[in-house]
């Protein structure tokens, strides 16, 4: 392989991963600032039983989001990384956009022990 060609295969590969990098930022703060992972974080530090599991949150971290396109009224899901006085965990949920406000439709905590909490019931 010649030097050239290295060359603008290790620009490729560079080039790839800082796009990624910078998409990656871009939609955290993009959808870090959204009503609906704002309701998402509320939930967060006030379901009783999240309260109960893992103590007072102490903070909470967005792993992934994902508003649905197809759907005439809003549907997020959420994913955030939840650190408590006890122990930590993942909690995993959906919420709906109703008359303007975000209403969580399910929610789960799954603990770092992978003991899993239903945090809704319907």
């Amino acid at each position: 392989m010649s030097l050239k060609l290295r060359r603008r295969t290790l620009f490729g590969i560079v080039f790839s991963l800082v796009l990624i990098f910078v998409t990656r930022f871009v939609f955290v703060v993009a959808f870090s600032s959204s009503d609906a992972y704002k309701a998402a974080r509320e939930f967060a530090f006030s379901n009783h039983a999240v309260l109960q599991e893992i103590g007072q949150v102490k903070g909470v971290r967005l792993i992934s989001g994902r508003r649905s396109l197809s759907s005439v009224d809003g549907h997020v899901e959420v994913s955030m990384e939840v650190v408590g006085q006890r122990r930590s965990g993942k909690i995993f949920m959906a919420l709906v956009e109703r008359q303007g406000a975000w209403t969580p439709i399910s929610a789960m905590l799954v603990l770092d022990d992978s003991r899993t909490i239903k945090l809704l019931s319907k």
